[in-house]
């Protein structure tokens, strides 16, 4: 389940996407591709649909619910596969099989600026905010980056 500015978004256990909410508050079964299984998604603010396919790859639909293309173009997170995804108000960060985080998206307050790993750690999960991002490492340590005018990245 993911919540945005009017929707939400609720990925079901066979893999379909729910989206409520949005223009005269619809109930909509996403229009997916063939043989695509969602795991996990978010709404960008009020407009796209980011989601995370089984096999790792991430899907991106438009306003009317349809699944328009896989994000497949280097800027977009390229061949990376994922295994979690968290969307912010405007950027979005994909946590990749092998521990590593790629961002996309708006950049104003360097939300998108992640920290480099030290040696031998990766990172285990990743939360996108309104303009900052909270990455978790294997080591345990937290590391943020992006909006600090309340705190949120000390």
């Amino acid at each position: 389940v993911e919540a945005s500015a009017g929707r939400v978004l609720l990925v079901r256990n066979d893999g379909r996407v729910v989206l409520v909410g949005g223009v005269e508050d619809q109930v909509e079964l996403l229009d997916q591709p063939e043989g695509a299984v969602y795991i996990q998604g978010g709404i960008m603010g009020y407009g796209d649909v980011l989601l995370l396919r089984r096999d790792g790859r991430v899907d991106r639909a438009a306003e009317n619910f349809a699944v328009v293309r896989t994000i497949d173009r280097c800027d977009d997170f390229g061949a990376v596969r994922g295994k979690r995804i968290s969307v912010g108000e405007s950027h979005a960060v994909l946590l990749s099989t092998d521990g590593l985080a790629f961002a996309c998206g708006s950049n104003f307050h360097g939300q998108c600026n992640l920290p480099p790993l030290d040696e031998g750690t990766t990172y285990v999960q990743v939360s996108a905010g309104i303009g900052h991002t909270v990455l978790l490492r294997s080591d345990g340590c937290a590391v943020a980056c992006g909006l600090k005018d309340h705190g949120q990245c000390h």
